[in-house]
């Protein structure tokens, strides 16, 4: 075998070899390695390989259509598929955690961060190009091998960078949109042709390019080899921006996930169906004006490693964070942080705000080797870490085994109130509702590795704290702030904050703030939950002011109805907001958006809810989901959790 052709297998080998190895070495708690991702990289590597192999090699020489060839293979068509094949998370997969942690911040460093953006790349790539071909360096190439050699290998540098900058699923800084890195495709390419075109027409006048410079190449071959370049790398960059929508698909299927057709689904249609009216009508019918309170929502997330297991990088998440990533809190276990929205009046806007807030806190997560996911209790085994703060500190030691067990996640909802008054008014009234949304939230079956038996296991672990759960009837807002200070006054809880009633008056906002949820897998049910939440506060609301009385729910009763929600979620009976006996989720969830249907249509918020409610019926909830992936997984509850983790980033738009 002649110097080349082993020079071609030894590319090949160099880098076919330590993929493999990074295959095999891959730990068994990490979901399987895609075979389209393998068969991407060797792809890619034997592109390579064909590339620097003769005769091509040796042809690229003296002839500018083995040399066009050379180029097409090294510049464009093989980065597809190498970045493609995602080499940096298979490494990360794959390493120590140390040496994980050092390939992370590498790839999120300020250098990388100017390199990989799709403008640098573009420059770096094609306008290279312009210089090489359009400046006697094309002639001192062809005359200086080891030229020869550093321009090919920029030609390959330069297209991986460019791919991964425009399609790359590889982890890195957090990229532009997925319209941005469009255009700067179309400009590429366009560019691209340009000089194609501008070449041919040099060639077609004469051959008094650059390319003619050594007397040794036929015009006609450099025509030839501009219309190879302008078609091959048309065919190369529709490829390119396939593997572009495909990544964007990817992250928005869920959002857009067909479930027409589907039983359950017609079901809840036909059950839920809004009574469309003209919109004049609808105007005129209503009684009270059209919904104009904000809401938000503070979700709180898991911290995982790259194995799925829970990990305590909280502070150093939170320090390391950046404005871009948005408003990110301590909770109190290290293995847990916290999102919150600003407050919103659409809900569309809601739901791009707990998109964005994800995707910043996973972006800050990152940069510390770890991912957010979106799951009310742990599903691996976990002895949490207290948060260093005073507060946190001292709740560890004056609540003993409740305080050391409460790695819970949990989405709080707020919604504005005029006042106290009408605060105080909400809270009476909307007690018997909550229940179904905890079901519908139910997110958190697992508890120290095992089934619990529960939907949402969360909502047991968080009922051991003392003023947790229902509250009684208040009537007033003197009555409301008597019973808050009478319970700090005990002294069994440290302060005002520590009122952990399922619906309470936020001591930093005018806010009614619903607490019962579990925090939500599909970002989507986080928003659903919003949604039913401000149509509750404003149904109990517009009965307060037409002087109806608040319903008399004893407070055993509501917490027996949350506690079957707790048990149950949306798969079993729930209790009738009514009439407290059993009935089938399904009905109880219509009932309740029958009870907020006025205050669900004055807020353009019916068709959504309906929506997405379908979806939840078809697929389930975040607890039906995971007790499906363990049953797939064999009962690999790391996989679980990195499971849930990809899950929470459906539809985010700024991840990496």
């Amino acid at each position: 075998m002649t110097p080349g052709w082993w020079l071609a297998a030894a590319a090949a080998a160099a880098l076919v070899a330590p993929y493999a190895a990074g295959v095999a070495r891959r730990p068994a708690t990490l979901p399987p390695w895609s075979p389209w991702r393998t068969t991407a990289w060797v792809t890619g590597a034997l592109l390579v390989a064909a590339s620097v192999s003769p005769p091509l090699a040796d042809l690229a020489v003296t002839d500018h259509r083995a040399h066009m060839v050379q180029h097409l293979l090294l510049g464009m068509y093989a980065p597809l598929g190498l970045v493609l094949g995602a080499p940096a998370r298979l490494l990360l997969g794959s390493v120590r955690p140390r040496r994980g942690r050092r390939l992370s911040h590498l790839l999120r460093s300020a250098p990388v961060h100017v390199l990989s953006h799709p403008v640098t790349a573009g420059l770096l790539d094609v306008g290279a190009l312009y210089v090489l071909y359009l400046t006697p360096l094309e002639a001192a190439v062809r005359g200086d091998p080891a030229l020869r050699w550093l321009v090919l290998g920029h030609f390959l540098a330069a297209g991986c960078l460019f791919t991964w900058s425009i399609a790359g699923t590889d982890p890195g800084p957090r990229r532009p949109s997925v319209r941005a890195r469009a255009v700067v495709l179309v400009a590429a390419a366009g560019a691209h042709a340009a000089l194609a075109k501008l070449l041919h027409a040099r060639a077609v006048r004469g051959g008094h390019g650059p390319s003619d410079h050594t007397g040794t190449h036929d015009p006609a071959q450099a025509a030839e080899a501009a219309v190879w370049m302008y078609y091959g790398g048309d065919g190369a960059e529709v490829l390119l921006a396939v593997a572009l929508l495909a990544t964007w698909y990817r992250r928005r299927r869920h959002e857009h996930r067909a479930v027409a057709g589907d039983a359950t689904h017609a079901l809840t249609s036909s059950l839920l169906a809004p009574r469309r009216l003209p919109g004049a009508k609808i105007a005129a019918t209503c009684k009270h004006p059209r919904v104009t309170r904000s809401f938000g929502v503070e979700e709180e997330l898991l911290l995982v490693g790259p194995d799925g297991g829970p990990i305590a990088r909280a502070q150093a998440v939170l320090e390391g964070a950046h404005p871009e990533h948005g408003p990110l809190e301590p909770e109190f276990m290290e293995e847990q942080i916290e999102t919150a929205t600003e407050p919103m009046t659409s809900l569309d806007d809601l739901t791009q705000a707990i998109l964005d807030g994800r995707a910043g806190a996973e972006a800050a997560a990152q940069q510390h080797d770890a991912h957010i996911a979106a799951v009310g209790t742990s599903p691996v085994p976990i002895d949490g870490t207290t948060m260093s703060k005073v507060r946190y500190l001292r709740a560890r030691t004056e609540f003993g085994l409740t305080a050391r067990e409460q790695l819970t996640n949990g989405c709080h909802v707020h919604v504005s109130v005029a006042d106290d008054t009408e605060g105080v008014a909400v809270i009476d009234r909307i007690g018997p509702w909550l229940a179904p949304l905890l079901a519908l939230s139910a997110n958190s079956p697992f508890w120290q590795g095992d089934d619990s038996g529960f939907a949402s296991f969360r909502s047991q672990v968080w009922a051991r704290w003392p003023t947790a759960g229902p509250s009684r009837h208040f009537g007033t807002p003197e009555a409301y702030h008597a019973a808050v200070e009478a319970l700090v006054a005990t002294g069994t809880v440290l302060d005002h904050a520590m009122v952990y009633f399922d619906a309470r008056l936020s001591a930093k906002y005018p806010t009614v703030e619903i607490r019962v949820a579990d925090v939500c897998l599909d970002p989507r049910t986080a928003a659903l939950l919003a949604a039913l939440s401000r149509a509750l506060v404003e149904t109990a609301a517009r009965e307060a002011a037409d002087g109806r009385p608040a319903p008399d729910a004893p407070t055993e009763l509501l917490r027996t109805a949350h506690w079957r929600a707790g048990r149950s979620g949306i798969t079993g009976d729930l209790l009738h907001p009514r009439t407290f006996r059993p009935a089938p989720a399904h009905d109880v969830v219509g009932v309740l958006v029958e009870h907020v249907r006025d205050a669900l249509v004055d807020a353009g918020d019916l068709d959504t809810v309906t929506d997405t409610l379908g979806a939840l019926w078809s697929r389930g909830n975040g607890a039906a989901r995971q007790r499906a992936w363990y049953a797939e997984s064999q009962g690999d509850l790391h996989r679980v959790a990195l499971a849930a983790a990809e899950a929470t980033l459906a539809g985010a738009a700024r991840t990496g």
